[in-house]
């Protein structure tokens, strides 16, 4: 299977909608590149214990189970699936160091994503808290996944801008009701 996704997964807060600047992409492939509709892509969360995903699914398509910690969602006619994941921190101590999400294609493994949030604070929707929380990540000298928003391996001031950004674009005003297992 040719299938690709992204190096990283923002979970975002929602404005009646989540916020689109969470979106990602997954495109499935069969071996001779023919794109392959109907495939299921699912991301595992259990092992990320410092974020919660949202109960409450507003993206189409997506489908959640708290219990379990895991999001997904089945490929269109082209392959492909585009969503965003509402969710937020817990607002403890930084604990995401490593790549704490897995991702699978009908069964079959996907590189693990750095998963980055948003609403670090998992309160209130993105606001000035999570603006201080950035902050003390990133001046702590040691890197902190939940805030490494392109993904890169490193937070810096890129990634302020993207905080900036969903701070400011409003539609990440609320938080997601937590998923309560």
């Amino acid at each position: 299977m040719l299938s690709s996704g992204p190096r990283g997964i923002v979970l975002v807060g929602q404005s009646g909608s989540p916020d689109a600047i969470g979106a990602v992409t997954y495109v499935v492939r069969d071996a001779g590149g023919i794109p392959v509709p109907g495939s299921t892509i699912g991301i595992d969360f259990s092992h990320c214990p410092d974020l919660q995903i949202g109960g409450d699914v507003l993206s189409p398509n997506v489908h959640v189970n708290c219990a379990a910690r895991t999001v997904w969602t089945v490929t269109d006619a082209a392959g492909t699936a585009t969503f965003s994941i509402v969710g937020g921190g817990t607002g403890g101590t930084a604990g995401l160091v490593t790549r704490c999400a897995s991702v699978t294609v009908d069964g079959v493994p996907l590189p693990s994503p750095i998963v980055s949030v948003f609403d670090l604070d998992g309160r209130n929707g993105v606001d000035a808290m999570d603006l201080c929380i950035f902050a003390a990540d990133l001046f702590s000298g040691q890197y902190r996944q939940r805030c490494d928003y392109d993904a890169d391996g490193d937070v810096d001031g890129i990634d302020l801008s993207l905080l900036a950004r969903a701070l400011f674009g409003g539609g990440s005003s609320t938080s997601g009701k937590a998923c309560m297992p």
